[in-house]
């Protein structure tokens, strides 16, 4: 298999960090760099070190850069609904980590009127890590998807979707957390059947509790 390069984030060496604050019905940043705020849309345009915090009643964190570097979205305490995409899309980057901050419970869901194919939903790699929490409600396709690589390093990850729980196009590594998976699809898939050496699904470590009711528990092409 193709050994994928991921980005290792340590939050404590994080030298800047701008601020999000989700206000129900509107977002504020601390530092303006980097990012676009149209009422409740959120726009990352440059790599770099952000927290997310507070609760978000219908509205989408974007990220879209054409920078090498890494984009680190911290979800320290956010709740995220959105009633027409994803809550968190990732349009374009080189590599986007999710950290779940420390002690923190974080939420998103989607309606059924998403487009974009999941919930947390990324069209380029995909890296979750941290020891916070995070379930992720999906309505209308997967919970989790990734159109490259998806990596799970660590984190106390819910899943309930009515289609697939976590995809992974390219591959899906998952080499440690919490994973609890409710789906009507498969629950960890990886699909990628263009190159002999993709489409695989890795597991070094976990606790892992897949139910599906009409998929397979793992899918790997």
């Amino acid at each position: 298999n193709t050994e994928p390069e991921i980005p290792t984030t340590d939050v404590n060496d994080f030298s800047s960090v701008v601020s999000v604050t989700l206000n129900s019905n509107s977002i504020s940043a601390d530092n303006k760099a980097g990012v676009e705020i149209d009422k409740t849309t959120l726009t990352i345009t440059s790599a770099g070190n952000y927290s997310i915090s507070g609760t978000l009643d219908d509205g989408q964190i974007i990220v879209d850069t054409n920078d090498n570097e890494t984009v680190n979205l911290v979800l320290g305490g956010a709740t995220i609904s959105s009633s027409v995409g994803a809550p968190i899309f990732v349009e374009d980057a080189k590599n986007t980590v999710i950290v779940l901050a420390d002690d923190t419970q974080n939420f998103l869901t989607d309606s059924q009127n998403n487009g974009d194919n999941g919930t947390l939903c990324s069209k380029d790699n995909l890296v979750i890590c941290g020891s916070g929490a995070l379930t992720v409600t999906g309505n209308v396709n997967d919970a989790i998807r990734s159109n490259d690589g998806l990596v799970i390093e660590d984190g106390t990850i819910t899943i309930n979707s009515v289609d697939d729980g976590i995809r992974g196009k390219d591959y899906l590594i998952i080499n440690g957390g919490t994973i609890t998976i409710y789906s009507v699809g498969d629950g960890l898939t990886s699909d990628n059947d263009e190159d002999p050496t993709l489409g695989y699904v890795s597991i070094t470590g976990g606790d892992i509790t897949v139910v599906s009711t009409q998929g397979d528990a793992i899918s790997a092409e």
